[in-house]
């Protein structure tokens, strides 16, 4: 265990480039809101949040996620009726209007919460349970409580998926609990009434802060030993081998997002419910809320997938592999790893390292924004964008040694034509992006003829 305010020698000094002070000159909402993702290691400035009414998510800015902590925009929605969150996930940027999970580079804390249990329990339920002090708990004003642990260093999502759910599984919390992207309740805000839709004077508070973060292992360490996973038999009645966990989350990038009067319902369904199917094959105990955590974002709304889940009773994981393999999935890319059919008469074998595979065109079209984000041309400076890097015409060229890797490798020429295409498919114009996101007030037209009034206080003719 660490204290973030307290250096290796035990001197005070603080890891962050921003200080406790600028929160407490603001309003007592942003004194809190800004106290409580500082002790997560978050930069407000660099947070992501969202709001909610019954008629759907950011209102006040068509759809859009708010990036960076802007105290007067969310307390007008929370006034508005909105329930105010924020992305517990690192993200330098949203692909889409809202940041989903594969946008999510880093996780800072672990997190559990109870829907079903009094107030006065999940308060105490740390100590109950044998867990570390929280670094920070929120009452959300309605019926829970949201424990934090901050981790002293930020875990890669995948990884963090495997703590976060096992604290989860030990904690008997709430399993929706557990994608990076997760919105979960900013303090300071007032609380939404979810079966009314009403504004309540109840608001979410942070009534426990500990300046304190863990490590991985000490997290581990106050939790069960996962369970042994089971040998996985092939059933050849299906037409495939069962796969690993690893090869269902490479095929889950292959699914298409499902779009509305489209005719694909079906296939979405299958895709979804398949991977469903897939996960239970490789050993998953809750297959369903695993396969919502993979291709949920897929669909229009979270709900939405929830509810096909729930609805659909069929599950056949040759659907999601093959759907997976009709947009672009090698199915004997990982071949390696399927497991062995019972009937198999090796008893043992040596893995030996395997070839670097060479990607094909459409995998690295596919694959690229994943790995180096949103590719977009600049049509005044004709530079590339990746995220928030230029790509100069030098680095464009290499960019196939940078991604090559020992498992794979990608080609020059198809990488280099890929970002272009993707490129100029997302070309954008800054002025008027900036424009667009302006939100001043027009000036009137007696301001116009006035301006050296107006801009710079004066009474002169020639200025204006």
């Amino acid at each position: 265990m660490t204290r973030p305010n307290q250096s290796a020698n035990g001197s005070a000094g603080r890891q962050h480039a921003f200080d406790n002070e600028q929160y407490t000159n603001g309003t007592e909402h942003e004194s809190e809101a800004g106290r409580f993702l500082e002790l997560l290691g978050k930069d407000p400035a660099r947070t992501w949040f969202r709001t909610f009414t019954g008629n759907g998510a950011n209102r006040s800015r068509q759809g859009r996620d708010l990036h960076g902590l802007n105290i007067a925009a969310l307390e007008a929605d929370n006034n508005a009726g909105a329930a105010v969150y924020f992305v517990t996930g690192d993200a330098e940027q949203a692909a889409a209007n809202a940041v989903k999970d594969a946008d999510v580079q880093a996780c800072r804390a672990v997190f559990v919460e109870w829907d079903d249990k009094p107030i006065d329990w999940q308060v105490h339920a740390w100590c109950d349970l044998g867990l570390p002090e929280p670094t920070a708990m929120i009452i959300t004003g309605g019926k829970s409580v949201h424990c934090y642990w901050r981790l002293t260093q930020p875990m890669a999502p995948a990884e963090w998926r495997v703590l976060q759910k096992r604290l989860i599984d030990y904690a008997e919390g709430d399993t929706q609990c557990k994608n990076p992207s997760r919105l979960m309740r900013l303090p300071g805000f007032r609380y939404v009434d979810k079966a009314t839709g009403k504004l309540t004077d109840r608001r979410a508070e942070l009534i426990h802060a500990a300046e304190v973060s863990y490590t991985a292992a000490e997290i581990e360490a106050c939790l069960p030993a996962p369970a042994k996973q089971q040998p996985i038999i092939a059933n050849p009645a299906n037409g495939y081998e069962p796969r690993s966990i690893d090869d269902i989350h490479a095929a889950a990038q292959y699914i298409p997002r499902r779009v509305g009067d489209q005719g694909t319902y079906l296939s979405d369904r299958n895709a979804l419910c398949g991977c469903s199917a897939a996960l239970a094959d490789a050993g998953v105990p809750d297959p369903d809320t695993e396969a919502l955590a993979l291709l949920g974002h897929l669909w229009p709304s979270q709900s939405d997938a929830r509810q096909v889940l729930e609805s659909t009773t069929t599950r056949n994981a040759a659907s999601f592999w093959a759907i997976a393999r009709d947009h672009g999935y090698d199915l004997k890319r990982n071949s390696s790893t399927a497991i062995a059919d019972s009937h198999s008469t090796t008893a043992s074998c040596v893995a030996l390292p395997a070839k670097p595979v060479t990607l094909k065109v459409g995998e690295v079209v596919a694959l690229l924004p994943k790995r180096i984000g949103l590719i977009r041309l600049n049509t005044r400076t004709q530079e590339i964008h990746a995220g928030a890097q230029v790509i100069s015409g030098n680095n464009l060229a290499r960019l196939y040694l940078n991604l090559s890797s020992t498992t794979e490798t990608w080609p020059k020429e198809a990488t280099y034509d890929a970002a272009i295409q993707l490129a100029q498919q997302h070309s954008f114009d800054p002025i008027a992006e900036y424009l667009q996101q302006n939100s001043a007030e027009p000036l009137t037209l007696e301001e116009w003829h006035r301006l050296d009034q107006f801009m710079l206080g004066i009474d002169d003719s020639v200025a204006a």
